[in-house]
């Protein structure tokens, strides 16, 4: 007595709410009825049988049960994973929320600070030919220098980010000539003043994309102490020149206030171009792969009154197995606040679903055991093979996993572990026990994990608190066996079995200059994102 459904699409888009369960039953005895779900299926003389079934929202089990004339049953359960899907190495534009505090402004100015010091403009005024030419006077750079930029990051009461650049103590020394009375007058001086340039800063990456530099408005430049001494240097000139200089030191400030404007602009645009905010390639391993996970900002911008930062995420582990993309579970996020991470289980399921497409789920041989126990269960077993035939479990999860925010009102945990956090499903877990090529049973199983998340320099470490599994009989070609018990003998050690997959795995969190220390992980009320506390 056989089920195959192998031509059913386990995938059910989220807009859709009805799937078709369908397959063939062959039974050597003849086929009397298939029960999918509640009901009986429509059962064809050919042995095709067919009934639509409501799907919800995430991972469900249908139940499938074939019975023969004799009264034989054989289960052959199917998962369906309802959900939108998101194709690996697109980007999950909401994987991270945060709230900007003052605090973290300084984690983020950190390397913008450092790449400022070097900006020299008095090297750049050196380079110049001329310094001005205007009003019949011609000067040229002789000296330059000031005291190194600095820079500062704050948010305004709209809640929009701004950035000052100061240049110090600049000095201009300079000589040239201008039209006197009669003739070219010579001349000399120095121009004292500091560089003051102010701007808020964007980022358009319109919620969806990753922003590859930050934009920014024109800048508000000022030219704080600004002062300058113009000297005649030839006979008789030299009180013309000193006269003239008092009408002169207005037009000078507007000329430099010009042109340091247009190069503000033009400095802002190269240095804020290449900057990246939470970005960054981080490689995890997770299900025994190595997977790659992209952090960037994809989103700036005040929300009533804060300051707002959206981060996305792209994973790939490089894997081949055919399917349309993570598992993905909406709800509407909820509101960002002071010093909490809000992390999107998206996220998670998207790390899991490249490992699963990588082959992370399929363990030839996850594990060895002797034929001698299994024939105490299943004594038509006994002399097929010679003593000491140890027998192989192979574990291949057929689909990827879906992950959601642990209910809040689940049980406390034990004393030193961590509050659950994340559900992890598993659906269609095929289990097959064998000797050679020769299949003794195979088995599906639905296996879930409740997870805790527990800080660990800079990321979190999935812990797994509890399990649960159900398991069912698919096939017995060898020998005929007391399918409940060999059930509950498997599943007794499969959680055990999936949760040391998990082992070693670390969810790398956004990193602003610096990594976040993460502290405590509790699950939002919405049952999409978690809230993690920054330290």
């Amino acid at each position: 007595l056989t089920v195959d459904t192998s031509g059913l699409d386990r995938f059910v888009p989220a807009a859709t709410t009805q799937r078709t369960i369908a397959g063939r039953v062959s039974a050597s005895l003849g086929a009397a009825a298939v029960r999918v779900g509640d009901a009986d299926a429509t059962l064809a003389p050919d042995g095709t049988f067919s009934r639509a079934v409501s799907v919800a929202a995430g991972l469900s089990v249908v139940p499938i049960v074939a019975t023969d004339r004799a009264g034989h049953t054989r289960s052959a359960h199917r998962s369906l994973i309802r959900s939108r899907f998101l194709p690996e190495g697109q980007v999950n534009p909401a994987a991270a929320r945060l709230q900007l505090t003052e605090a973290l402004l300084q984690q983020i100015a950190a390397p913008l600070r450092a790449d400022v010091q070097g900006i020299d403009i008095a090297r750049e005024i050196m380079a110049r030919d001329v310094l001005s030419d205007s009003n019949g006077c011609v000067t040229y750079p002789r000296f330059a220098q000031h005291q190194p930029a600095e820079l500062d990051l704050g948010i305004a009461r709209d809640g929009s980010l701004w950035i000052s650049i100061d240049i110090p103590s600049l000095v201009i020394q300079f000589d040239g000539e201008c039209q006197a009375v009669l003739s070219r007058a010579p001349i000399e001086g120095q121009i004292v003043t500091s560089l003051h340039v102010e701007t808020r800063l964007g980022a358009d990456g319109n919620g969806t994309r990753c922003v590859t530099g930050l934009s920014h408005t024109a800048p508000d430049v000022s030219l704080p102490g600004f002062s300058v001494d113009i000297r005649g240097t030839g006979f008789l000139t030299g009180f013309l020149v000193t006269l003239m200089a008092s009408f002169r030191e207005g037009q000078v400030h507007d000329e430099f206030l010009q042109q340091f404007t247009t190069q503000a602009d033009a400095l802002l645009g190269q240095k804020l171009a290449t900057v990246s905010l939470f970005g960054g390639a981080q490689p995890m391993a997770l299900l025994g792969q190595n997977v790659a996970l992209d952090l960037c900002l994809v989103a700036l911008a005040p929300v009533g009154g804060a300051l707002e930062a959206t981060v996305g995420a792209k994973v790939s582990a490089g894997g081949t197995r055919l399917a349309p993309g993570a598992p993905q579970l909406d709800a509407a996020p909820p509101r960002a606040v002071p010093g909490a991470l809000l992390l999107d289980t998206n996220l998670v399921s998207q790390a899991l679903f490249s490992a699963w497409r990588a082959g992370g789920l399929a363990k030839p041989s996850q594990q060895q055991v002797p034929l001698d126990l299994l024939a105490a269960l299943v004594p038509a077993l006994g002399g097929r093979w010679p003593d000491g035939t140890m027998v192989d479990v192979d574990i291949d999860g057929e689909l990827p996993a879906v992950v959601r925010a642990a209910p809040a009102t689940m049980t406390p945990p034990a004393m030193g572990r961590p509050a659950p956090a994340m559900i992890v499903e598993l659906g269609d877990l095929r289990i097959r026990l064998h000797v050679g090529d020769a299949t003794l049973f195979e088995l599906g199983a639905r296996i879930s994990l409740t997870l805790g998340l527990e800080p660990d320099t800079g990321a979190l470490r999935p812990t797994v608190l509890t399990s649960t599994a159900e398991v069912h009989l698919l096939s017995e070609p060898v020998a005929d066996a007391d399918d409940a018990a060999l059930e509950a003998v498997v599943q007794s050690r499969l959680g055990d079995s999936a949760a040391a997959l998990l082992g070693g795995a670390r969810l790398a969190l956004p990193s602003l200059g610096g990594a976040l220390r993460p502290g405590a992980v509790t699950p939002d009320a919405g049952g999409r994102y978690l809230r993690v506390a920054l330290q």
